[in-house]
């Protein structure tokens, strides 16, 4: 299993997707390939913008913040990491790929690749958020 081993990118998306008290979600972890890359990057991200550690531990609870410093830190953990371009829309191929293939994202990837934020940091936390709370699986950390 990884260590940190998301990328904030699916970051705490797949975390904690949606509500897993209610509908247990199968936990998944990111191909190993991608998993150091990913821990690497989470870390790099929290102290560029200044996020407490414990952020991981809310995302693994289900939780996630709203404020402009936690967005910043998503979209750097998607940009960073080659999952984003600069304007904040996500690399839906490369996304996928992330993920062993039985996880079954890809339609909610593409579902959530459409919305459009109000910025590039916006852009990309809309996408996080919506694959929280639709993709099929919660991502293993470990």
């Amino acid at each position: 299993m990884v260590a940190i081993g998301v990328f904030a990118l699916f970051v705490l998306s797949v975390i904690a997707c949606g509500d897993a008290a209610a509908t247990p979600l199968r936990a998944v972890s990111f191909v190993p390939e991608v998993a150091d890359h990913i821990t690497k990057t989470i870390k790099y991200c929290m102290v560029k913008h200044d996020n407490d550690p414990k952020i991981i531990e809310l995302v693994r609870q289900g939780s996630y913040g709203v404020d402009e410093p936690f967005k910043k830190f998503i979209h750097c953990a998607y940009y960073k990491s080659g999952y984003a371009n600069e304007d904040g829309h996500v690399l839906v191929n490369k996304v996928i790929k992330a993920f062993p293939k039985d996880a079954n994202i890809e339609e909610v990837t593409k579902k959530c690749s459409t919305i459009k934020g109000e910025d590039a940091e916006d852009t990309t936390y809309q996408f996080f958020k919506c694959f929280e709370l639709n993709a099929p699986i919660r991502l293993a950390l470990e």
